[in-house]
């Protein structure tokens, strides 16, 4: 029985070993197998993956946009070339600034660096700028605050390519719509409007003042914001085609003309042709307009042809006749503006910052307000060190519409500001403002906080 026992015991101990033997032989085998073949699998699978990359690449390429050459790219001295209004000028200078500078901002010409897809709210449709076509003017976005001096600070003026990036996370800052569009025009010279006003809100008792010899309460603030409200409808019924064509006739270049939806600003000295009674002939007589307008599908009237042949679209309407009765017919009311009637002198721009001295800390410019008398549209930081090269050059955006006041309370580059406040470096203050100058309001040097 020990026998036995010993037997067993014996077979038992044997057999992990003689299994063990059985599998180690293999398994040494296939490693040095796998050792051998290894670098030629590996091989064969990195050629396996390049290939596979090669082609997907060959399947993602995507044909290269060919961009359309801007034949004469906008400048920063066609804009200069525009005056900056003074209490000097005549009326009729006055308002060919204004007109001159809402023109140019319905109708230069750029390319977009990228397709950039927005939505016009107000119609609830999609539009599109594809990269590297043609475009003009800027573009018709609902509640936006665009304006041409921004743009041109993401222009390239050599190319005419617009960088379309700054503008991805928010449209407003990049279009506008009617209203706006036209107020950036009158800005050129009007300050005596203070508050951004809808097209219902362009009334007398608001400074949009009535034109000619029609008549309505001059007390009203809207009109027709509400379809319950009285509005243009009423008024042009109520005072009749002739009344309402003598004040059409009674208006001149750089006045608007406007119903309870829509403004434009007219551009050239209307267009007058009387019957034989005396009386104004409505389908010959005509206001001369620019407008900025949104459309689904682009009319044939917005197209344009440049120099080299090749066909765009402008943002809207650019010095298009409207006869005396299409105006009545859809309700256009005129009005003008105090500073082209002279009752309200134009001003030199004005700009008051509450923090005086030579010297700042970044806590005092946070701590401080910036006022102007005219629109406050970009607000510029500029840091020189003690050889006068620039060594930051930031914008603030005022992400609003018709801003005369502007608080500093986080909206500063508070970390670059910090960084080199040394007492070797100096910080530069401007403002572009919508009567077209960029002042330098502050220089002092830049100071810790002690």
């Amino acid at each position: 029985m020990k026998r036995i026992l010993a037997l067993i015991l014996c077979l038992v101990m044997l057999f992990p070993f003689v299994s063990c033997a059985k599998e180690e032989t293999p398994a040494t085998i296939d490693a040095v197998q796998t050792t051998d073949e290894k670098k030629d699998n590996e091989k064969e699978t990195e050629e396996k993956k390049e290939t596979a990359t090669i082609e997907e690449t060959k399947t993602e390429e995507k044909e290269p946009v060919v961009y359309n050459a801007v034949n004469d790219p906008l400048t920063w001295d066609d804009i200069n070339a525009i005056p900056i209004a003074n209490n000097s000028m005549s009326s009729e200078q006055l308002r060919q600034i204004c007109v001159d500078f809402f023109n140019l901002s319905m109708t230069f010409t750029y390319v977009p660096n990228q397709d950039y897809h927005y939505v016009v709210e107000s119609q609830n449709f999609k539009r599109v700028l594809p990269e590297g076509e043609l475009t003009g003017g800027i573009p018709y976005i609902t509640i936006g605050y665009g304006n041409l001096y921004r743009l041109m600070d993401h222009y390239d003026s050599n190319t005419g390519i617009l960088d379309m990036t700054p503008f991805l996370a928010n449209p407003k800052l990049l279009g506008n719509a009617c209203s706006g569009g036209a107020s950036y025009g009158w800005a050129r010279a009007i300050n005596s409007v203070t508050k951004f006003q809808w097209t219902w809100g362009m009334t007398h008792a608001n400074g949009f003042l009535k034109v000619g010899p029609y008549e309505y309460d001059l007390t009203l603030t809207s009109i027709g914001k509400d379809p319950s409200d009285y509005g243009a409808p009423e008024i042009c019924k109520k005072n009749g085609k002739q009344v309402m064509f003598e004040s059409y006739a009674a208006a001149h270049k750089a006045d608007g003309t406007v119903n309870t939806g829509h403004v434009r600003m007219i551009t050239e000295e209307p267009i007058v042709v009387r019957k034989e009674d005396g009386t104004i002939d409505g389908d010959k007589s005509f206001l001369v307009c620019s407008d900025q307008i949104c459309y689904n599908t682009v009319p044939e009237k917005y197209q344009r042809t440049q120099a080299d042949g090749t066909k765009y679209h402008i943002a809207g309407g650019n010095n298009w006749k409207y006869s005396f009765n299409e105006l009545y017919n859809t309700n256009y009311i005129p009005f003008t503006f105090a500073e082209f009637l002279g009752t309200d002198p134009v001003e030199d721009a004005e700009v008051i910052f509450t923090h005086k001295g030579e010297t700042v800390t970044p806590f005092d410019v946070n701590g401080a307000t910036l006022t102007a008398n005219y629109i406050i549209t970009d607000i510029y930081f500029k840091i020189k060190d003690a050889e006068g090269n620039y060594v930051l050059n930031y914008r603030k955006t005022i992400e609003s519409f018709m801003k005369y006041y502007f608080q500093f309370s986080g909206n500063i580059p508070l970390a670059a500001l910090t960084k080199y406040a040394d007492g070797n470096h100096t910080l530069e203050l401007s403002v572009q403002l919508g009567n077209g100058t960029r002042p330098v309001f502050y220089t002092g040097k830049l100071m810790p906080v002690k």
